[in-house]
């Protein structure tokens, strides 16, 4: 555990000045922070989390718009081998994108976004994991 990474943490963030350890603890410990992690998407996945019948439609509604932009037609070969992962920013502006002009239903569009979306608390964002009132009053005894 690296206590000195925790304690600057905490003396560094106003928003824990004047709460006991514990309430350090338990504020650093809700899981709030939105991560995105690699996650490949395939056209299985795609038809697993939209349904059988919906995700045939949108892979169909892709090939249409492959025919007509090269950055789709590519995709949608990933998409039909190794996946695409959503968690990269092209590929999630490509989405918003489709999604604007019409071509996929702002919640298809969502629930592909958050194939790669995980939350997590800023105790695990800083590689903590769960932390307790004892950890933190032996990271802040140190930097005393």
């Amino acid at each position: 555990m690296n206590y000195k990474k925790l304690a600057d943490e905490i003396l560094t963030n106003a928003a824990y000045n004047g709460m006991t350890s514990s309430e350090i603890a338990d504020e650093l410990n809700v899981p709030d922070k939105i991560v995105l992690r690699q996650t490949p998407v395939t056209s299985l996945t795609v038809m697993k989390l939209m349904g059988a019948v919906k995700g045939a439609e949108f892979l169909d509604t892709l090939t249409t718009i492959g025919a007509q932009n090269q950055a789709v037609k590519w995709a949608l070969v990933n998409v039909s081998t190794a996946g695409v992962d959503v968690s990269d920013t092209e590929v999630r502006g490509m989405l918003t994108t489709l999604s604007a002009a019409g071509a996929l239903s702002d919640a298809d569009t969502n629930l592909l976004l958050s194939a790669a979306e995980y939350t997590v608390s800023r105790a695990s964002e800083l590689g903590f994991g769960t932390l307790s009132a004892q950890m933190i009053e032996t990271a802040l005894a140190g930097r005393a």
